[in-house]
């Protein structure tokens, strides 16, 4: 567990401020559980794929991969929040700020791996807050990101959270603004960048184009008008299906097979 021994004895200092960040028990248990009792499906999944294809097998087997692809990326996210849970932390100190978190701050997702740091808040020249903007109207993503700036030029990215929801467990943007009051700067807002998604999660150095704020609420606009449009097919869908339903059971006009004994 990370701890500034010399500088911090409490994770709250005396006005009830909070300075110790990490996930609750039941975070990690849910992840734990959920991770657990997948296991034993997905790791049946390679096992039928081989049987069917030495078999020559294929009828069902196209739709068996395309599951055990599906259920391998579901496996991959659960793993990364149960790494999560378990592994971050940060911890304010009185002259300085520990912590460990996900290398590169996690982006979409977390990641498998971390970094662990303490840093003087003397060596912090400024913080930085910005948007990273993915997607469009069908789904968007914006991610409120924050890194901190040495004086020595180094870039260390602290963590993302969702720009409308802020995480309670680990609320980057409250943690940003702790550490620049206990730093003596000023927390630097540098906007909304948009990103191309496939080279943000492929790791393509994009530099990302400016997008102001109103470009931003169009697309969330936008995405709220595909979501009402998705939701009215649903339901109409449903109506027609509740109404063949009743129109093929009214059709039947309640005729019953007579069965008469058997003459011999």
């Amino acid at each position: 567990m990370l701890s500034l021994v010399d500088d911090q004895v409490a994770p709250t200092t005396a006005d009830n401020e909070k300075t110790y960040y990490e996930s609750g028990g039941g975070r990690k248990t849910f992840y734990a559980l959920s991770f657990i009792l997948l296991l034993p499906f997905f790791i049946s999944l390679p096992v039928m794929l081989a049987q069917r294809i030495m078999k020559g097998v294929w009828l069902d087997t196209w739709g068996l991969m395309v599951l055990a692809a599906g259920f391998t990326i579901i496996m991959g996210l659960v793993l990364f929040e149960l790494v999560f849970s378990l592994r971050a932390k940060v911890d304010l100190g009185s002259k300085a700020v520990a912590f460990t978190l996900p290398a590169g701050g996690g982006g979409l997702t977390p990641t498998l791996f971390y970094q662990s740091r303490t840093i003087p808040y003397e060596d912090i020249a400024t913080i930085q807050s910005f948007c990273d903007c993915y997607g469009g109207a069908v789904a968007p993503v914006v991610l409120r990101g924050t890194r901190l700036i040495l004086k020595t030029g180094e870039r260390i990215p602290l963590g993302f959270v969702n720009d409308a929801d802020d995480d309670p467990r680990f609320p980057f943007t409250t943690i940003a603004h702790q550490i620049a009051r206990r730093a003596g700067v000023e927390v630097d807002d540098i906007g909304h960048i948009r990103y191309a998604l496939h080279k943000r999660m492929f790791g393509i150095k994009h530099a990302g184009d400016g997008m102001p704020p109103e470009d931003v609420a169009g697309i969330n606009r936008q995405h709220n008008v595909f979501l009402i449009g998705i939701v009215i097919v649903m339901a109409a869908l449903l109506v027609l299906g509740i109404g063949n339903d009743f129109m093929q059971s009214s059709g039947d006009r309640g005729e019953r097979a007579v069965t008469q004994p058997l003459i011999r």
